[in-house]
């Protein structure tokens, strides 16, 4: 497993990790930033730029159903 993979492991090798652990690493990972104080630089979890980007992203799904033709995001 490549580092990133095993610092959200919370199983050992040959263990099934699955949809409940990934809430377990998604906190730990939060968590762990806000008792840091600061959103570590190699976080993973999306952030506000992440989500800003996802609504314009919808809204350029949106218009082009709308109009039929393709929108920029």
């Amino acid at each position: 497993m490549n580092s990133p993979g095993a610092a959200a492991a919370s199983l050992p090798g040959g263990h099934v990790e699955g949809f409940a652990d990934s809430f377990y690493a998604l906190f730990r990972q939060v968590y762990g930033d806000i008792a840091a104080g600061a959103r570590s630089a190699d976080a993973t979890y999306a952030g506000f730029d992440d989500g800003h980007y996802e609504m314009r992203f919808c809204d350029a799904v949106l218009e082009s159903a709308r109009s039929g033709t393709w929108a920029d995001v």
